[in-house]
């Protein structure tokens, strides 16, 4: 025997699609109704949004860290061996100087 339940599954999906489609229709028809509706919507779901958005903002940011990885590591070895090259110019430059003012003396 079939369980009647189906059918009343059937009949809320088609109503919610029937809705959702006299909704786009006035919505394309510039109907104020569906504005106000429309900001109301944003207006209650606002805050959720924001505790979402607080929530999985670390996991979105850890991915993102784990994918730049690699690129990372890179622009640590090329920024190190940039300071390096800096320093040792540096210390030429420096070297360069303490001997010119004592062949000035």
């Amino acid at each position: 025997m079939r369980n009647g339940g189906d059918n009343r599954g059937r009949l809320l999906l088609i109503s919610l699609i029937v809705t959702a489609l006299f909704l786009i229709t006035l919505d394309l028809r510039g109907v104020q109704v569906i504005t106000g509706l429309r900001n109301g919507s944003q207006s209650a779901l606002s805050p959720v949004q924001s505790v979402a958005a607080t929530i999985f903002r670390p996991v979105g940011n850890f991915f993102s860290d784990v994918t730049q990885l690699g690129r990372t590591r890179g622009e640590i070895e090329r920024l190190k061996a940039r300071s390096q090259e800096r320093r040792c110019r540096t210390s030429t430059i420096k070297i360069s100087a303490r001997s010119s003012r004592h062949r000035q003396i």
